[in-house]
């Protein structure tokens, strides 16, 4: 189940911080690294942030500032969820495969590759001349 395997991730994850704890001070004064632990757990729940969205602001705030409290709002998200059997689970948006954080923009970097054309070595040469002259009369516009 993608919903157990998200939260044990999570869960695995507050353990690691707990160990070995992100560089103090990293992302700011205000939060220090449990601003690091805060990015990854929005990034693990996404899909299920998306549908919880008290949960979300809850997480975004400055106010939830210790693993422990992580904990709990995991501990919140997993009692929301575990009322409901596979059949209304399957109809959220959160069991959606394309629901995923990284999926969402790997989606979007394929469709852009998708509407490329292929380019020959020459043209590619050609193609690179030209940003580099671009970029030295930019240059040279700022001096």
């Amino acid at each position: 189940d993608i919903l157990d395997r998200q939260l044990q991730y999570a869960d695995i994850y507050l353990d690691y911080c707990t160990i070995i704890p992100p560089l103090p001070g990293s992302l700011g004064i205000k939060g220090g690294s449990f601003n690091v632990a805060r990015s990854h757990v929005f990034k693990i729940l996404h899909r299920y942030l998306e549908e919880q969205p008290d949960l979300r602001s809850w997480l975004g705030n400055q106010e939830l500032q210790t693993i422990q409290q992580a904990r709990d709002l995991l501990c919140e998200l997993r009692s929301r969820y575990s009322s409901l059997d596979e059949e209304h689970l399957k109809v959220k948006n959160s069991w959606k495969d394309d629901s995923s954080w990284y999926r969402r923009h790997r989606q979007s970097n394929v469709s852009a590759a998708e509407n490329t054309q292929p380019v020959s070595l020459d043209e590619r040469k050609k193609l690179a001349k030209l940003r580099i002259q671009a970029l030295r009369e930019q240059r040279l516009s700022k001096a």
